[in-house]
């Protein structure tokens, strides 16, 4: 699975991985999207966030918030400043 493989690479390319994260989530006409693969983006999105490239950070804060507008809210409490127990 491609999630698989971006959770793989996001440590060497956390922008590029966090970028083709959001479009899969975005091109997702289905409806399938993140509920089927979310215990995988958690680990992309970790990476990404203790990245040192400064966009790919502000990118993941982006589609933690992206992902909370769609009403999920499953990664919230990784945004930085977060408290354990805000997680849906």
């Amino acid at each position: 699975m491609v999630v698989n493989r971006l959770a793989e690479i996001a440590k060497k390319f956390p922008r590029e991985s966090i970028q083709v994260l959001r479009l899969l989530i975005e091109w997702d006409h289905r409806g399938f999207g993140p509920s089927l693969w979310l215990r995988e983006c958690e680990p992309i999105v970790n990476a990404v966030l203790a990245s040192s490239d400064e966009k790919a950070r502000d990118d993941a804060v982006s589609f933690i918030h992206y992902l909370g507008a769609k009403g999920i809210d499953s990664l919230e409490h990784l945004l930085p400043g977060a408290h354990p127990g805000n997680a849906g």
